[in-house]
């Protein structure tokens, strides 16, 4: 099975004199959602979105609520699988993870 990777480039600044901390002169890659939709339609591969909490307001809300609640740092990643489709092949991770399905129907098997 082969794998598309569509992960922007790291951020990069528009010119050499601004500093890392400084948001506005940085550029953002955009994927062509053409590109997306064709790929993850006739591929049956995961989008993956790094950090939608940059580019969300509605998620970055619910991450502060989180890290209040646990009282610890949180981030989050975004996927959309295909129906009929397996993101990952069984894996563990190293850090502690929450998940929140959004829609469809999935068999999670969870191990402990």
């Amino acid at each position: 099975k082969r794998r598309i990777t569509l992960d922007p480039p790291p951020k990069k600044r528009k010119n050499r004199s601004s500093t890392p901390d400084d948001d506005d002169n940085l550029e953002y890659a955009v994927a062509n959602p053409q590109d997306i939709w064709s790929n993850v339609d006739t591929s049956h591969c995961t989008l993956r979105l790094l950090r939608p909490h940059e580019h969300n307001d509605s998620i970055h809300t619910m991450l502060s609520l989180l890290e209040s609640e646990f009282g610890c740092m949180v981030g989050s990643n975004a996927y959309l699988t295909p129906l009929h489709s397996q993101g990952f092949a069984p894996h563990y991770d190293d850090v502690d993870v929450f998940i929140l399905q959004l829609e469809g129907y999935k068999r999670w098997r969870v191990y402990a």
